[in-house]
């Protein structure tokens, strides 16, 4: 028995025995014993009428949206009376009163526009009298007193005014001539023109006559005046004053009572004024309390724009309504085993079905605490099943995941809460929101942006017959002498980032998703809905394993991301050595030019020789497989020399930039334990204190051991032995050293083979320090190719080098190419343009191939610890969006995995891992690290995989395309939770860097005074007046990101510090200046009072007024909301602040600029330039006294009353 049965039968006893029942008590309990037990409690019940031994739910109430129901809180109401003469004002709910406000935020939106069309099934088209009609509306109209309200701003707040009478618009167009397309549009045209809540009326209805598929009746009600049920009531009653009209007899409804909506909002009043109501609020303040997530459900689809390419976009900064809907079901199958799991447990399908949602909400996001509303009934007494009104709730049911629960687990927890909600549902939503005070964001609903619904369609409902698309025939036929068929009219509007709705059609579950287009999309939705099935159906095989490690996959979708999209499997000749690859290029070339530096030429036969002197030197010396040497050289020829000597020895090299500071070169000669370094000249002065390391200086043969010029006899070296060791940084401030074997270069250059042409080698420019991995590329493979290995100190000198047009392939990172770019001259000989180390956007590419000499421009992805690259995308000048990090290489595998290692559905951000054969061996020395980064492959097929078998956390945020393609995302340590929002740092950054004049961009986040801020840090192109800059970044963040994601503070800088490995040293940014108004510190907005503009101490005394408090406690950073200010005290700030300045101020302007100092300077930007005031200014100015004059009234009453203010 779910809520909404337990409602009715409640309700049939009240009707029968007089007994008010507690609808969780039998939810719990609810046997027919145990039902006869309360009944008696009740002392209701006589011996004329005993309590049954079987009880049935007799009520015919429609059915609604809704989840769960309220417990009973009303105490018997008195009803006014229905004949009036002059119109009434009476106060309206609070859920009332937030729609108003929703409604004076988008006006023109239609969004809480109730709408249902219906085509004629019980009668002929042209047997429909519409005279009847209108005399029909106009009776129901007289019978229902909500369709007779309108909504005004009043100084004690809003009301509602019931006229004696008002005309309910029947308009009948001719539409024979349509086509469907051209139906389609009307209908929904008239469905979703907005209504005037204080003009009225806020009921309206269409007849279109048309061919096909035949007429069409449209019921439109605005939700502040009815919800789902309201809906199936008036098209009911409608139907039968038409059918009363048509044959002249009287109606039955004319003697059937009415519940006045106006005692429903005593009963409510009465509610927070009663000990009741505190325990309810006392409820609700503990159960959401703490920062609740915000979810930010991961969007699909792929927009043009560069910011928007991100997979959370930003939203925008005022909350909008435009929304599609998706309509998706079960498989039967699936329905039918959800029943039995119910039905074992004892649970509710509406309990079962929230707590699914809420685990793939989890399972989406990677939040712990996933907040969920839900609606409830407000309708706890029999009298209230047929009445007219708004009698919605909603309640915020919240699910834990912190602890990693079961399916099983969760369900049980999910029952809990929803009985305690249940029982404290009836306080008003906006109150709750008011008691709990969140910190407001103009961009979202208030605590929660998903809703779940469950519709019990037991009996027939317009909107559940609907939502559910349940098909034509006589179970979607609407009882009536119309005989109503649902008519496919769908809704362009949403309340919410996504609201569900489930419930059974036919045998099959099916779901209703409706979506704001502004921030998930047509295939998001879709893949939610696929993806709810998929996960429901593995929790129902696994209910007792961890949620998180359940796949969101089906097999096919799992066959391709981990199989097909990783079929890279590929032979090559595995044991060979790198030295043995050049080696073998020596014999085949031997006068080829191997070398160019600036301080002599190699042949591939002189480069030979000179390597094997050195690897004889090392020989002698005792260096041999396992042996690391260090090399610290200028960039001549004799660093290549050196690395491929040491290689030729068996040994392994650790590369020691000179640049480097010693205490790092230090670090690094200590954690490798070298033994050997071999240096020149120039820069053997920047090694630090080498103790008992032997120091071969390549200049002066007076350092080398004696013996170096005859045969070698050297150790041989495997492929499974170190060819290098780099070392990165480490997040603790002690570089790492990465050990890759012969092996793992081998495979890079097995993908090499295939990836380029000889004639792309011909000329590499190695222009990277020896300490990137990328250099391994430059210095290396064009010596197993035939090409020639041109060594600078910078890629930035490269246009003026002698032999500058000889270079035909260029491999740098995306920062230093756009600094190329603006060089005087580009090498015309440069073919191929390759990019690694940051992300690439699309606008350099272009740059890059508008060169008439390049033909490709390749980005590359891969970190050190999977030996250089690990992805190859070649990129298109045509391609409308950013370059994408392509595909893995041969025998490399990527996996996009959530926080359990589970593959995340195509589109879905994960974290990368990279398997295969280009995985390094690990950290040198570091066992615990390298467990923690290199893990075991669970995907791996040994079948036709060979080598090893693990598995690189790359620390990368990645998502694959729908074609297989990867998109690398940022960093996972660049995303963090301010006031409880998840934001990627990554986005912002890309914000500002499409700022004219800005160069580069850093985020980070900083605390001040206990509060965690955003603070940015730009580097413009030229010098400048940052002011400019900054407002100009200001303006553009305010237009594209939502308030929470825009920085406290902006920094200029004229260079970022950089760590030794080339990255954005974050802790070394400097301190930024701030303006303490911004803080929250009350100190500091009093003197910040002193301090106001004039401008804004005419905004700071609106605010006093009407929040009342002191003026001179306003600063210009404050927040309306964060001095006490709710959302309805806004209605009362836009009309004052009109008279004030003469402009037109809409509340969701005062959205927008939430602060004293940012609402002023829009305000005086804005202002008007006539000298007198308009006739709107000056009925604002008079609306504005009036309200003053009211507010100072109840002051003096509060103040006499010793009553609080509120």
């Amino acid at each position: 028995m779910d809520s909404l049965m337990a409602q009715r039968l409640r309700n049939a006893i009240e009707r029968r025995y007089d007994a008010t029942l507690n609808v969780v008590r039998i939810m719990r309990s609810g046997t027919v014993d145990s039902l006869a037990e309360q009944v008696n409690a009740t002392g209701a019940g006589s011996a004329s009428a005993p309590v049954p031994t079987s009880i049935e739910a007799q009520s015919r109430s429609g059915i609604q949206p809704e989840g769960i129901q309220s417990q009973s809180t009303r105490s018997e109401a008195t009803r006014p009376e229905p004949a009036r003469t002059q119109p009434m004002d009476y106060p309206a709910s609070h859920g009332q009163r937030a729609l108003w406000f929703v409604h004076r935020l988008a006006p023109e939106s239609a969004a809480y526009n109730i709408v249902f069309a219906g085509v004629f099934a019980g009668i002929a088209r042209e047997s429909l009298d519409s005279t009847a009609m209108e005399y029909a509306l106009a009776r129901l109209a007289h019978r229902q007193s909500s369709l007779r309200v309108t909504f005004h701003a009043h100084e004690d707040g809003l009301i509602q005014r019931i006229s004696p009478y008002i005309h309910l618009p029947f308009e009948v167009v001719d539409g024979g001539a349509w086509d469907d397309a051209r139906l389609d549009a009307e209908i929904s045209a008239a469905a979703h023109r907005p209504f005037d809540l204080e003009r009225g009326p806020l009921f309206r209805v269409l007849l279109a006559r048309s061919a096909l598929p035949g007429d069409v009746l449209l019921f439109v009600v605005h939700h502040i005046v009815a919800d789902g049920a309201s809906l199936d009531v008036l098209v009911e009653e409608l139907q039968e004053y038409y059918a009363a009209e048509q044959t002249g007899r009287p109606c039955a409804l004319d003697d059937e009572p009415v519940f006045e909506y106006p005692a429903f909002v005593e009963d409510e009043q009465r509610l927070l004024a009663e000990h009741r109501g505190q325990v309810m609020s006392h409820y609700w303040r503990e159960a959401l309390a703490g920062p609740l997530a915000r979810l930010a459900i991961p969007r699909a689809a792929r927009p043009g724009d560069p910011v928007d390419r991100a997979p959370v976009p930003p939203r925008p900064p005022v909350q909008t309504f435009i929304g599609e809907e998706v309509i998706a079901k079960f498989a039967p199958a699936v329905s039918n085993r959800v029943k039995s799991f119910a039905e074992e447990r004892g649970l509710t399908l509406y309990t079962v079905y929230l707590a699914a949602f809420s685990a793939l909400l989890h399972r989406y996001t990677g939040e712990q605490d996933i907040p969920v509303g839900s609606y409830t009934s407000l309708r706890d007494h029999a009298e209230l099943e047929r009445a007219v009104g708004y009698y919605l709730n909603m309640v915020v049911l919240r699910a834990d995941f912190s602890d990693r629960p079961s399916f099983a687990t969760l369900v049980e927890r999910m029952r809990d809460r929803v009985y305690d909600a249940l029982e404290h549902s009836a306080l008003p939503f906006s109150f709750v929101v008011e008691e709990c005070n969140p910190e407001r964001d103009p961009s979202r609903s208030p605590l929660t942006d998903v809703v779940f619904n469950w519709l019990s369609p037991s009996e027939f409902s317009v909107l559940n017959s609907f939502f559910l698309g349940a098909e034509d025939g006589e179970a979607a036929t609407a009882p009536g002498v119309l005989g109503l068929r649902p008519y496919p009219l769908r809704r362009n509007f949403a309340r919410f980032d996504l609201e569900i709705a489930m419930g059974e059609t036919h045998g099959e579950t099916a779901i209703y998703l409706q979506y704001n287009t502004a921030i998930l999309d047509r295939t998001t939705v879709t893949a939610l809905a696929h993806h709810f099935e998929q996960l429901l159906i593995a929790m129902l095989d696994a209910p007792a394993r961890e949620i998180r490690l359940l796949s969101l996959l089906a097999p096919e979708e799992e066959q391709t991301i981990l199989r097909h999209w990783n079929d890279t499997a590929s032979d090559y000749e595995r044991h060979l050595c790198l030295h043995e690859r050049i080696a073998a290029q020596i014999q085949r070339t031997p006068d080829r030019v191997a070398v160019r530096a600036l301080d002599r030429t190699l042949t591939y036969r002189e480069l030979g020789e000179r390597t094997a002197r050195i690897a004889t030197a090392l020989g002698r010396l005792g260096a041999g497989p396992g042996t690391l040497v260090g090399v610290c050289t200028d960039r001549s020829s004799h660093l290549l020399c050196a690395l491929v000597g040491i290689l030729k020895a068996g040994a392994a090299y650790v590369p020691l930039d000179p640049d480097y500071p010693k205490d790092r070169l230090a670090l690094m000669m200590e954690d490798s334990g070298l033994g050997i370094v071999l240096t020149t000249d120039s820069v053997v002065g920047a090694l630090p204190e080498h103790g008992t390391t032997t120091v071969i200086n390549l200049d002066d043969e007076s350092t080398w051991p004696e013996g170096v010029d005859g045969t070698p006899s050297l150790a041989k070296a495997t492929a499974a032995d170190p060819a290098y060791v780099i070392y990165t940084s480490g997040s603790t401030g002690r570089p790492k050293g990465v050990v890759i074997t012969h092996g793992n270069v081998g495979a890079l250059f097995h993908w090499a083979d295939r990836a380029f042409e000889p004639e792309e080698l011909a000329g590499t420019l190695a222009s990277t320090s020896m300490c990137f991995d990328i250099s391994v590329f430059e210095f290396f493979y064009p010596l197993t190719m035939g090409g020639t290995v041109l060594i600078v100190d910078n890629t930035l000198v490269m246009a003026d080098l002698p032999w500058a047009d000889a270079i035909t392939l260029l491999n740098t990172v995306p920062s230093v190419m756009s600094a190329v770019l603006d060089l005087p001259r580009f090498p015309p000989s440069i073919r191929t343009v390759t990019l690694v180390g940051e992300p690439l956007r699309r606008d350099l590419a272009q740059r890059i191939h508008a060169h008439p000499g390049v033909s490709r421009v390749v980005n590359l992805y891969g970190p050190t610890e999977d030996t250089v690259f690990s992805t190859q995308g070649d990129t298109n000048p045509d391609d409308p969006f950013e370059p994408t990090i392509g595909r893995p290489m041969f025998n490399t595998r990527c996996y996009v995995l959530d926080d359990a290692l589970q593959p995340a559905p195509v589109l879905h951000v994960g974290e990368l891992y990279l398997a295969g054969e280009g995985v390094a061996r690990g950290y040198h020395g570091r066992p615990e690290l390298t467990a923690e980064r290199f893990l075991p492959e669970p995907f791996v097929d040994e079948s036709i995989h060979v080598g090893d078998t693990r598995m690189y956390k790359t620390g990368d945020l990645a998502r694959y395309l729908p074609d297989g393609q990867l998109e690398c995302l940022g960093r996972v340590d660049t995303q963090v939770k301010v006031h409880g929002y998840r934001i990627e740092l990554g986005e912002i950054e890309a914000t500002i860097t499409q700022v004219e004049g800005v160069r580069q961009a850093v985020v980070i986040v900083r605390e001040v005074h206990g509060d965690r801020r955003l603070m940015g840090y730009y580097a413009p192109n030229s010098p400048g007046d940052d002011s400019v800059i900054e407002a100009r970044i200001r303006a553009e963040l305010g237009h594209l990101l939502p308030a929470y994601m825009v920085p406290s503070a902006l920094v200029a800088v004229a260079t970022f510090p950089m760590t030794p490995n080339g990255k954005v040293d974050r802790n070394r940014l400097p301190e930024p200046i701030l303006d303490e108004h911004a803080t929250h510190d009350m100190g500091a907005k009093k003197q910040g009072a002193e301090t106001l503009t004039p401008t804004q101490r005419k905004v700071a005394r609106v605010w006093s007024e009407v929040l009342e408090r002191e003026q001179d406690k306003i600063g210009p950073g404050d927040e309306f909301y964060q001095l006490g200010g709710h959302s309805l005290l806004l209605t009362s700030v836009a009309p004052k602040l009109e008279a004030l300045f003469g402009k037109k101020v809409a509340v969701a302007d005062l959205f927008r600029f939430r602060t004293i100092a940012s609402l002023a300077g829009w305000l005086e930007a804005e202002a008007a330039s006539a000298d007198e005031p308009t006739k709107a200014t000056a009925e604002a100015r008079s609306r504005a006294q009036r309200s003053r004059k009211a507010l100072l009234a109840r002051r003096r009453a509060s103040a006499g009353s010793g009553a609080k203010s509120k």
